[in-house]
């Protein structure tokens, strides 16, 4: 995740560029500011919205967002209540869901101008046969029976993957 200078300013460009304005009352729950660039750090950290989704951690999130309507145990971490859950998701959805991946495949893109020259024909070849893999969800990889390592690396690097198999149609 982006530390809190470099996410404000990014998110800032983002926006403007897409003319997207940030309503405060759309980022208010029970009366309070949610801090958007924690929520980016929260859902990066655990992996993208998909596996937040997928793990059911929204209302977990919504506690560690400071929330907390039901306290945790050492089994169970502390939770915010569905409405706050629903809220956050939306929240994301709306605001952070295109930021992340925008950022995501500028930071992919850098890289690979960078080290484009550089690579490796074997690492380029390996690049070229698992694009493909982008346009199948993680699911649907596994139900193929995909290495968990190929998955993750579909998973984390799909945008760039996905713009690999464009170009080479």
């Amino acid at each position: 995740p982006l530390d809190k200078g470099r996410f404000d300013a990014a998110f800032k460009s983002f926006c403007q560029k897409r003319q997207l304005r940030v309503e405060p009352r759309a980022t208010t729950i029970d009366g309070r500011q949610v801090d958007l660039h924690q929520l980016h750090r929260e859902i990066i950290q655990e992996g993208g919205m998909n596996i937040v989704d997928q793990k059911d951690m929204w209302a977990v999130i919504g506690a560690r967002l400071g929330f907390n309507h039901f306290p945790g145990s050492e089994a169970e971490p502390a939770r915010s209540g569905p409405v706050v859950a629903q809220q956050l998701q939306h929240m994301y959805k709306l605001y952070l869901l295109m930021f992340d991946s925008w950022y995501a495949s500028q930071v992919m893109e850098k890289k690979i101008q960078a080290h484009q020259a550089g690579l490796p024909p074997n690492l380029q070849l390996q690049i070229q046969s698992m694009a493909p893999l982008s346009q199948f969800s993680v699911a649907e990889l596994r139900a193929e029976g995909r290495d968990e390592r190929v998955i993750a690396f579909v998973e984390q690097n799909r945008a760039m993957l996905q713009r690999t198999a464009a170009e080479e149609r």
